[in-house]
């Protein structure tokens, strides 16, 4: 019997039962723990309704009903209201008021049933709730009252017909008030999910774009650019999509000291167009980011007030408590940021932003929803079953815009969830979304800064449609685990396959000691190769390495001239001086340095030069044991993670993933060595390099209008995309 979407009963003997709800398990997703096994809730009952092993019974209650005169009155009797035969039904009839086209009894009721047919759906034969709803719903009936003595089916059949405008009532009290009954009470009112459906606006200047509530609480396009680090760290192809009208969001991910958040914000207002502005994308579950930009520290806010172009700032990797959220969307409202925008994967998260919602109306508040199928970090979560779960309650909080991300990789998949036709293979109704998150399928356009090879292997990459277990690959796709141990989807190459060899021996330090060739081997291959054996090496050797993996710097905006991060530059440093105190002839006192100012070191081949010159055995000298374990102190000062492992032991994972995707963005690393963290469904989106990341969303935009162009949509004027009603 099937009772709804998500909820089925299973009859038969017990034994049976057991062995099914067994096997069950064993059929679920492997590796798949968020979409495991199904939930078994044994039901009270003293018959085994809807089993064949009752087929008999239909048979003896009909001959019964015949001994007694029981007959079936078939509807057009009914309404025929004959005086003599049908006094009853006329008088239900004229109870419901004359005029009522839609009669409440017997409706559609046509003679064809017989008790026996009766009593053998009640009792034998299967039974599906769904399908008989939507037959109801095909019926053009505006309400469904259960009658039965407890209301089971009155809330069964609420949630299959929401959004469809059918109300559903019981009489049964619920916390001592009967919506039927009790004088004053009402019924809750149907949502009928048309309300939210896409329509049409032509602008002044002639074109025609998709309207929805997110465009009108905007201005503009119902297509966002999302938060991801690497792709949206750089202001270029941010600026580009918001100069092109669309909501388009900076990585916080990338941001990672007070200096790169101002110079990055002073690059995007040189970018932007007057008067457009960004949304801001911080991570709550990071807690050094989230402490730096919109916590202890709040730089964040600090831009904000003087100036910076942010519109909006979303939330994601986490929901705040309650009351912290409140507090925070007050606080960015109070400096002038419009929307505030939270990103659950769960149903749980749902839940807590639709708190929130309440929390804070009428203001409006934006959800990006995301599915288990987005690039790197994700949730076991399918988007569709997500939606089906929440769909009613989000539209119940009616200042709450939603969007939908993770796996949508093409405009046609963009459009079924903009028009809601998505659900229709649920055979649920349309239940259209306000607006697309497009992430994986802008990481190969013309201003992401990924490197041309990358680009040319996201175009290669025919992605994968399904669920990939955790630690495994399924094509040109895997599921491996990041740093912090959560799970990531990625492109399988030589980095992919390094990293799920180190998600099996991470914390492990007996695995780690017994794989360590492997180990060494695997990620030489990749953008973090191991340093080498310090121990085994002279302070020169160990310098020299250190500047080959570390000095890298094209003097770019974001670099520190030869060296690609400052705290490398430090670090360098502070190795050079601890070679200076180990070899120096003096054995107590002070001792002069090279390398007294960061300048020293602007030449690093230079500086080991003017060193060597200094220390005569620097490059005959093996490392001192207390100095290898110097050597792992500065590589774990704060700053930058170093571009290498620095000792294969427990922490190997670690160490090799921590700060492992802006190789990807560097044309001096092969596509095979890098972390790609693509959708495994939306990369199949991606079949052409470099282009416009305007263009691509443009392309979603148009193929949306020419659908509901398609479907006689009409075109209603607008002279502007923000305020067309409500949001």
């Amino acid at each position: 019997m099937t009772n709804g979407l998500d909820r089925h009963v299973v009859v038969g003997p017990p034994a049976t039962l057991a062995a099914f709800a067994t096997w069950a398990p064993t059929r679920a997703h492997a590796g798949v723990p968020r979409r495991g096994a199904p939930r078994f809730e044994p039901v009270s009952s003293s018959v085994a309704f809807h089993h064949p092993a009752l087929t008999p019974a239909a048979g003896l209650v009909s001959d019964a009903a015949a001994r007694c005169g029981i007959e079936l009155i078939a509807a057009d009797a009914i309404n025929a209201a004959d005086a003599t035969n049908a006094a009853d039904a006329t008088d239900l009839t004229n109870a419901a008021g004359a005029a009522d086209t839609h009669t409440p009894v017997l409706a559609g009721w046509n003679g064809a049933w017989s008790v026996e047919a009766i009593t053998a759906a009640i009792l034998s034969e299967p039974l599906d709730w769904s399908a008989s709803l939507d037959a109801v719903r095909d019926s053009g009936v505006d309400w469904l009252i259960d009658l039965s003595p407890n209301p089971i089916a009155a809330n069964l059949s609420r949630a299959h017909l929401s959004g469809t405008g059918i109300r559903v009532a019981s009489p049964i009290p619920n916390a001592g008030v009967s919506e039927v009954l009790t004088p004053g009470a009402e019924p809750a009112a149907a949502v009928d999910y048309r309300r939210f459906a896409p329509s049409l606006r032509r602008l002044p200047d002639g074109s025609v774009v998709a309207d929805t509530r997110l465009t009108r609480l905007t201005g503009q396009s119902p297509f966002v650019l999302a938060g991801m680090t690497p792709t949206t760290v750089d202001a270029a192809i941010v600026a580009a999509a918001a100069n092109a009208g669309h909501w388009a969001e900076l990585a916080g991910g990338g941001q990672v000291t007070e200096e790169i958040l101002a110079e990055r914000l002073r690059e995007l207002g040189e970018l932007l167009d007057d008067g457009v502005s960004v949304h801001f994308n911080t991570l709550f579950l990071d807690p050094y980011l989230w402490n730096l930009q919109l916590g202890t520290t709040g730089a964040l806010f600090n831009e904000i007030r003087n100036g910076a172009p942010i519109r909006g700032v979303t939330v994601s990797a986490g929901i705040p408590e309650l009351d912290d959220a409140v507090a925070l969307i007050d606080r960015l409202r109070s400096l002038g940021v419009e929307t505030v925008t939270f990103k659950p994967g769960t149903i749980d998260g749902i839940a807590k932003v639709i708190d929130i919602a309440n929390a804070v109306a009428p203001t409006p508040l934006v959800a990006h929803i995301e599915g288990g199928l987005a690039g790197g970090h994700h949730s076991w979560e399918d988007l569709d079953q997500l939606l089906l779960a929440t769909y009613a309650r989000l539209r119940r909080a009616d200042n709450l815009v939603v969007c939908v991300g993770g796996g949508i990789g093409t405009p046609d998949a963009a459009c079924s969830y903009l028009d809601g036709s998505w659900a229709i293979r649920y055979g649920r109704p349309p239940m259209p979304l306000d607006g697309i998150l497009v992430g994986t399928a802008a990481m190969a356009t013309a201003e992401a800064t990924t490197s041309p090879q990358v680009k040319a292997l996201l175009v290669q990459t025919p992605g994968h449609d399904g669920w990939i277990a955790a630690g495994t690959a399924a094509g040109a796709m895997a599921s491996g685990r990041s740093q912090l141990g959560a799970d990531l989807h990625e492109i399988n190459n030589a980095a992919s396959r390094a990293g799920r060899l180190l998600d099996e021996v991470a914390g492990d330090a007996d695995a780690v000691a017994e794989r360590r060739e492997e180990i060494i081997e695997a990620i030489s291959h990749t953008a973090k190769p191991y340093f080498g054996d310090v121990a085994d090496m002279t302070y020169g050797a160990v310098l020299a390495r250190f500047a080959e993996l570390c000095a890298i710097g094209r003097n770019g905006r974001y670099e520190d001239r030869t060296w690609l991060d400052s705290s490398w530059r430090r670090r360098f440093i502070a190795l050079a001086q601890r070679a200076e105190a180990r070899l120096a002839v003096l054995d107590h006192g002070d001792i002069d340095t090279l390398f007294a100012v960061d300048a020293s070191v602007d030449d690093p081949a230079a500086a080991i030069a003017a060193l060597a010159e200094r220390v005569e055995d620097l490059h005959t000298t093996l490392l001192h044991p207390a100095d290898v374990s110097h050597f792992v102190t500065v590589c774990r000062q704060a700053g930058k993670p170093v571009p290498f492992v620095p000792v294969i032991d427990a922490d190997v994972r670690r160490w090799w993933r921590s700060d492992s995707l802006w190789q990807s963005h560097d044309d001096r690393y092969d596509a095979d060595g890098v972390v790609i963290i693509a959708g495994p469904a939306a990369v199949a989106g991606i079949t052409a390099a470099d282009e416009p990341v305007a263009a691509l969303l443009e392309r979603f935009e148009r193929l949306t209008v020419d659908r509901l162009l398609a479907a006689g949509l009409p075109v209603g004027a607008a002279t502007t995309r923000r305020g067309q009603g409500s949001p």
